[in-house]
């Protein structure tokens, strides 16, 4: 069960991304237009001393990272900066509990999280607002509805899993991209800027997004990787599989089993990746 403190601290995460996204948004606005106005002087004037590079935008960051980075730290610290430190195999996040297995809910949340914020981010995305207490959502879903599966799961590497372990590790992460699209912990993103976005996120943030993390969470779980093969290699493969099968993607969620749909259309990509 999710302690009462720990709800405390998403709500508090939460409130303080809400904040920033408005306020980041605002800032960008005023830069722009800082920089216009910065522009027509110094065609007026001989010598001009502008302003730091967007410095609204940089204060805002300043003093709105503080405050989430504060929060965070109550609850777990970032991981590493080497490129995306929280994708792992779906047996890194169940665990043992009186007698039969469980997500671990700090760890699940707390990586699906920061995953899907890394994946954002890398895909253009500035200014977003995820919330964690929606990852919670779906984290409550997938234990209450796939027990089945998380007893299937156990610790052994990818190499030596037996067959029926990996289709329920499949499976599960079909299930992941299904209760994380329902949550929709994607609540506000602005257009990247610099990239030509995918279309199809564009259009359904969430289902893309949390399609991408879970293909990638299932490569990393079934397939053991080369030493050539880093985790960003595995990130693009997922991007690229679900970006070119977007609407095969879409219309198994849609369908009246999505996770069995899902569970198909991954199993179809799966030995080709990364």
């Amino acid at each position: 069960m999710h302690s009462p403190a720990n709800t405390i601290v998403l709500s508090l995460k939460d409130a303080f991304r809400e904040m920033r996204y408005s306020v980041r948004r605002e800032a960008g606005l005023i830069d722009k237009t800082l920089d216009t106005l910065g522009g027509d002087l110094r065609a007026k004037a001989t010598s001009f001393l502008p302003l730091s590079e967007t410095p609204v935008l940089r204060l805002t960051d300043a003093v709105f990272g503080r405050l989430e980075k504060a929060a965070t730290l109550a609850f777990a610290p970032e991981l590493s900066t080497t490129a995306y430190p929280y994708l792992k195999p779906v047996s890194a996040f169940v665990m043992p509990l009186e007698g039969r297995r469980k997500l671990a809910d700090a760890d699940f949340v707390q990586a699906q999280y920061r995953f899907a914020r890394d994946v954002l981010h890398e895909l253009g995305v500035e200014n977003l607002l995820l919330s964690e207490q929606a990852v919670e959502t779906a984290r409550q879903m997938l234990q209450a509805r796939h027990a089945e599966l998380l007893a299937c799961i156990s610790d052994r590497p990818a190499e030596a899993l037996p067959p029926t372990e990996r289709s329920a590790r499949i499976r599960f992460c079909a299930a992941i991209a299904h209760a994380l699209n329902a949550a929709r912990p994607i609540r506000r993103l602005d257009l990247p800027m610099g990239k030509e976005p995918s279309r199809h996120l564009l259009l359904s943030p969430n289902l893309y997004c949390f399609t991408l993390t879970a293909l990638a969470t299932a490569i990393v779980s079934i397939t053991p990787l080369g030493p050539d093969t880093g985790l960003a290699d595995v990130v693009e493969a997922a991007n690229t599989v679900v970006d070119v099968r977007f609407s095969r993607f879409s219309a198994a969620m849609g369908s009246r089993d999505p996770v069995g749909a899902l569970t198909r259309e991954f199993k179809a990509v799966l030995p080709y990746l990364p």
